[in-house]
């Protein structure tokens, strides 16, 4: 396969080219208490596990194409941004490392790599998905499967454990596909005695028709992205949970534990048309110290976690400050991440920021399930204005969130046109897949949780508002088509549960690659 490392960003076909029935995205959490697995939606918890089809492929049996079926975890860079899902097991992307960072331990290369491969460990030991042919004859399957281990369950059924595998359709062809836990990950012996460390991982399930089923196959057409999330219940007796309705629900840590939160960047970007955009980036680290018991050692920092502010930008005069403006900004933090957090920006008329006059932007955390719900609602309704230009739309995958102020610029969804071995027919269906996804993905209820209290390593308190402000204070010496020239005044930190500073610039930050 010429290109395996796939993003989310996938196009219609043509009719009868299989058409893949549309759930929304598939959540699963292990209970290790109850030796359960919960599957959910965005609304609630499910009676049963999750299915769908993929039927009507006579134009691809017409044509001898083969239907790819792929599993595999999301891969995260530096800066918050879903490289795409991986489906080969092999990390060979650059060996890349974040400098000047203030944090203790960084998240080099090979910590990364490691992640990566626990993500997969925990896919291969603990996912299975089934494949049924539900037509009137067996399921055709290539001799060698160069991207899965196949095993045949019986003449119509197959199963395998992340990676790539093809199936033959034929006229009448229906597959029913199924995603499952094993039940040796339900147990928590059993899944300490596997290794695993991760705790929280999100990946997709792609579909994809192949010319041929080689993998080396130049000629891919994406059907289908289905999202998935797959975690585990914390362990009461190590991490405390939080909004623990009993055993229908999946639990999540009730601290919230990466306060460790500084500016990354801050700058003002021309967007034409008499607009400029304002951007905060953040620079976080989720990685705090594990609880162990029994061998079984778990952290809060193993599960994602949002990270918001409410940002406002002051004029300075005489030592006054008036508000101009102010916005809820921000983004998700994988498990176990670190890097930048870089949001979606913010607009404001050009005028509003004047050559040789000084500003503040201040950064206000108060309660993060609190600041998630108000971010959701100003993504939510930039959504319903691009739903309003596009009609009615469907849903198939995700963007990251700082592409959404692009996408009612181009109504293009950016990147799909580099990637090679994918062949998008129509690009606006892009559009509108990605962005019913978005709104999904937004509007789950089970996630974030409300958090009781605020943890650095060991040491916690109680949420108050707020718990961590941030200030940056700037002149505008000039500008370009570009940018504007800000010069750093001071940068501040103040917090009850982090150490406070002031600095009079930056931390100077790189990512660095050989």
């Amino acid at each position: 396969m010429k290109m395996l490392i796939l993003p989310f960003l996938i196009s219609a076909t043509s009719a009868l080219a299989c058409q893949v029935q549309r759930i929304g995205s598939v959540n699963l959490a292990i209970s290790h208490s109850t030796e359960s697995t919960v599957y959910y939606n965005e609304e609630r918890t499910l009676p049963n596990l999750p299915q769908f089809r993929a039927s009507n492929c006579s134009t691809a049996a017409m044509n001898g194409q083969f239907l790819m079926i792929a599993l595999g975890p999301e891969v995260v860079d530096y800066e918050d941004t879903v490289k795409g899902v991986n489906f080969t097991k092999d990390f060979g992307y650059k060996r890349c490392a974040l400098s000047g960072h203030p944090f203790e331990l960084a998240n080099d290369h090979e910590v990364r790599k490691e992640k990566f491969h626990q993500d997969w460990k925990l896919i291969q030991s603990c996912l299975e998905l089934t494949v049924e042919d539900e037509g009137h004859q067996p399921l055709q399957l290539p001799a060698t499967q160069p991207g899965c281990e196949v095993k045949r369950l019986s003449t119509h059924r197959m199963s395998f454990n992340g990676g790539f595998c093809f199936v033959k359709p034929y006229y009448g062809t229906s597959y029913l596909l199924k995603l499952q836990i094993k039940k040796e990950c339900q147990n928590t012996q059993t899944f300490a005695a596997l290794g695993i460390k991760n705790l929280d991982l999100f990946g997709a399930i792609n579909l994809y028709l192949a010319g041929d089923a080689t993998g080396n196959s130049g000629s891919l057409k994406a059907l289908s992205n289905l999202p998935i999330r797959l975690s585990v219940n914390p362990q009461a007796d190590l991490i405390p949970s939080s909004d623990d309705y009993g055993i229908e629900y999946p639990t999540f840590p009730e601290s919230w534990s990466m306060p460790d939160i500084h500016f990354g960047s801050v700058s003002v970007n021309p967007l034409g048309n008499g607009l400029v955009q304002l951007e905060t980036q953040l620079l976080v680290n989720n990685n705090c110290p594990k609880v162990c018991s029994d061998k079984v050692c778990q952290s809060s920092c193993d599960y994602a976690q949002p990270v918001i502010a409410e940002h406002s930008l002051y004029e300075k005069t005489q030592g006054r400050l008036e508000l101009i403006t102010s916005w809820y900004d921000g983004g998700i933090a994988p498990a176990r991440f670190q890097g930048f957090i870089k949001g979606i920006g913010f607009e404001v008329a050009e005028s509003l920021i004047e050559d040789g006059k000084t500003y503040v932007i201040e950064s206000n955390m108060y309660d993060p399930k609190y600041d998630y719900e108000r971010f959701k609602k100003r993504i939510q309704s930039r959504l319903n204005t691009i739903e309003q230009q596009l009609g009615r739309i469907s849903n198939s995958s995700i963007p990251t969130i700082q592409e959404i102020p692009r996408i009612q610029v181009t109504r293009e969804l950016p990147g799909i046109s580099t990637i090679p071995g994918l062949v998008f027919e129509r690009p606006l269906d892009n559009v509108d897949r990605a962005v019913d996804q978005l709104r999904s993905y937004l509007s789950f209820k089970l996630w974030p949780p409300y958090y009781s209290k605020v943890c650095n390593g060991s040491a916690c308190a109680v949420i108050k508002d707020p718990m961590l402000t941030l200030k940056a204070e700037f002149k505008v010496r000039g500008r370009s088509e570009k940018k504007l020239d800000l010069e750093m005044l001071s940068i501040k930190r103040d917090s009850y549960i982090v150490p406070t500073y002031e600095m009079n610039s930056l931390h100077k930050l790189e990512i660095k690659c050989e």
